[in-house]
């Protein structure tokens, strides 16, 4: 796929909130360790596997759907009358559809 394309899949994708945050924020996190790995091989003689990239990149992304999770429900918890949260948060959504 064109990078094009899958911009424009991430933005305008049908998924649910869940699925839908998870795919912007793994697409934000590819690219970043795609821009930084061609950089680390263009000033420096160690590149890194793409398992290792992989690896990684889901470790950035369970880190920061944990840290979204503790700030939903703080938030919940901190404001009365707030409807009840999902009972899917984003790092169970993680592991039911990506890390397989």
């Amino acid at each position: 796929m064109s990078f094009d394309l899958i911009v424009n899949w991430v933005k305008a994708n049908n998924l649910h909130h869940n699925p839908k945050l998870i795919c912007k924020l793994l697409f934000q996190a590819a690219v970043y360790y795609i821009w930084r790995e061609r950089n680390s091989r263009l000033h420096s003689s160690s590149p890194k596997t793409s398992q290792s990239l992989v690896k990684e990149i889901q470790l950035l992304m369970r880190a920061k759907l944990a840290g979204l999770d503790r700030a939903l429900i703080t938030k919940r918890a901190l404001s009365p009358g707030t409807p009840p949260a999902s009972t899917q948060t984003l790092l169970y959504s993680w592991f039911e559809l990506l890390q397989t």
